[in-house]
C-alpha cells in the first residue's frame, strides 16, 4: 500500500496550483488546502498540519521565504517544504533553502524537476514516521534543540552525533538515515543519556548498541594509536582515541557479553 501525505499549496497564479495539484495527485499525495496569500495560508496550516508545504517565492501579501521562516518558528510540529521559484538570484534562494531546511524548484514547473524534489520530500517523511514508531517504543527519550523549537528522539534511535567543527551545533545521525543539526551541546546530549552514547575524541558521541567493530585509523603512527569505529548498516565513521580504547573496548564487550546489544547487531 502507497503511503499517503498531505499538501497544502500557496501560490497566487490559479493555473500553477491546478499544475502543483495535478503533480500532487498523480504521486498520490492529499492536497488538502489552496491558497493565495500568505496570511490566509498559515491559518489553513495551523489548522490542518499538513506534510508538506509548497510555497511560491512571490505572494500576493508576502515572499515565500518570509511565509517558511513565520511557519517554521510557529508551527509545533516540522512540515517539509518546497519552494517554487522564478527568481534569478540563486544565492538569495539557497540562503533560504539553508535557513529553513526546504527544497526549491526553478519555473517554469516541469513534471521531471517536480520528482526530483518531491521523491526526497517523501523518503525525508518516511524516515519521519519511523523514527515517531520508535519514540512511542522508546526505554530513553533525548530532548534536543532545533533552533527554536525541542523535539525528543529515542536513545536508541541515535546512531551518532558529531560536534560541528568551529560551531556549537551537532550533528544528530539516526538510524532512520535522518541528520538532524541541533544548537544543543555535545554535553548536554550526553547528560540525559545512558552508558550506550560513549564519547570518543573529536567530539563525538557513538551508541554502543550498533558498533560493529573499531581498528587503526589509516594512516595513523603507533604513539598516536587512533582508531575508526564502525557501525552495522552504516556508512558513517567515528574516531576513537588511544587514552579512550581501553574503556571503549570493555564497555563494548560487556554489554556484548550479558546481550543487551540490539539484535541488529547480531
Amino acid at each position: 500500500m502507497i503511503e499517503s501525505y498531505t499538501v497544502a499549496i500557496a501560490e497566487d497564479v490559479r493555473y500553477a496550483r491546478i499544475l502543483i495539484r495535478q503533480l500532487c495527485e498523480k504521486n498520490y499525495l492529499q492536497v488538502v488546502a489552496e491558497a493565495s496569500s500568505g496570511i490566509e495560508f498559515k491559518l489553513l496550516a495551523r489548522d490542518l498540519r499538513p506534510d508538506v508545504l509548497v510555497l511560491d517565492i512571490e505572494l500576493e501579501d508576502m515572499s515565500g521565504i518570509e511565509l517558511a521562516r513565520q511557519l517554521r518558528a510557529e508551527l509545533d510540529y516540522t512540515p517539509q517544504i518546497i519552494f517554487i521559484t522564478g527568481s534569478t538570484d540563486p544565492l538569495n534562494i539557497m540562503a533560504a533553502v539553508n535557513e529553513v531546511g526546504a527544497f526549491y524548484i526553478v519555473k517554469p514547473l516541469q513534471e521531471d524537476r517536480w520528482m526530483i524534489a518531491i521523491t526526497k520530500v517523501i523518503d525525508n517523511l518516511e524516515k519521519q514516521r519511523h523514527r515517531l514508531a520508535l519514540l512511542k517504543q522508546a526505554d530513553r527519550l533525548v530532548e534536543i534543540h532545533v533552533q527554536r523549537k525541542t523535539i525528543r528522539v529515542a536513545e536508541e534511535s541515535i546512531l551518532i552525533v558529531e560536534k560541528i567543527p568551529g560551531r556549537k551545533n551537532v550533528n544528530v545521525y539516526l538510524t532512520t538515515g535522518e541528520v538532524i543539526e541541533s544548537n544543543s551541546s555535545l554535553n548536554q546530549i550526553k547528560d540525559q543519556s545512558s552508558t550506550y552514547l560513549f564519547e570518543t575524541i573529536r567530539g563525538f558521541l557513538v551508541n554502543l548498541r550498533y558498533v560493529a567493530g573499531y581498528r587503526r585509523e589509516g594512516g595513523s603512527k603507533n604513539l598516536l594509536r587512533r582508531f575508526d569505529v564502525y557501525f552495522h548498516n552504516s556508512y558513517l565513521v567515528a574516531p576513537l582515541g588511544r587514552i579512550q580504547e581501553k574503556e571503549f573496548a570493555e564497555q563494548l564487550n560487556q554489554y556484548q557479553r550479558q546481550g543487551f546489544l540490539s539484535v541488529q547487531n547480531e
